[in-house]
């Protein structure tokens, strides 16, 4: 009985350290970037921004922003924790579906903030499992040459002492684009 058990414990503790492929973490995390013009706020009025995201299954099947609010978009800011600027860069969209994004403008300086009805949404991008193809590696050869010797300045002494000038080890540089 006892032998059966911890068998059976073994094997549980084997398949949670191994884990399943479907499980493999993107690294880097995808981040998304999102941009838009900024608004022109009135005279005595400081505006902010909220951005409010969307997972989607296709392309063609993300939700319409309601109004007055962002509907079935999740807000990623509040009106207290507005940005000042329409760009923003999501650290973590979710992974495996097509994601849409929409802004709304907060007046911030009024009290409580009065937040604006959402913009259009973006076009839906999808977010992959994993990263995507690798551009061909760009590589930088740089070799460090001797310098030059003058016939008088070379004593046999130096090939025994193992001090003989030679060239150096090159230096390989990848940079991943």
């Amino acid at each position: 009985m006892k032998f059966r058990y911890l068998m059976q414990v073994n094997l549980l503790g084997i398949v949670a350290a191994v884990g399943c492929h479907g499980q493999a973490v993107v690294t880097p995390a995808p981040t998304a970037s999102i941009s838009n013009s900024p608004a022109t706020c009135p005279n005595g009025y400081t505006c902010g921004y909220i951005v409010s995201r969307a997972s989607c299954a296709t392309a063609s099947s993300c939700p319409t922003p309601g109004n007055p609010g962002p509907g079935p978009y999740t807000a990623l800011q509040t009106p207290t924790t507005a940005l000042t600027s329409p760009n923003f860069t999501d650290p973590a969209p979710p992974t495996g579906v097509y994601v849409a994004y929409t802004e709304q403008v907060v007046y911030t300086n009024l009290s409580p903030p009065w937040t604006g009805p959402p913009s259009p949404a973006s076009t839906p991008q999808l977010v992959a499992l994993y990263p995507g193809t690798l551009a061909a590696p760009s590589v930088t050869m740089t070799a460090e040459l001797a310098p030059t010797l003058s016939p008088d300045t070379l004593r046999p002494q130096m090939a025994f002492q193992g001090a003989m000038p030679a060239v150096a080890r090159p230096q390989v540089k990848i940079v991943w684009k």
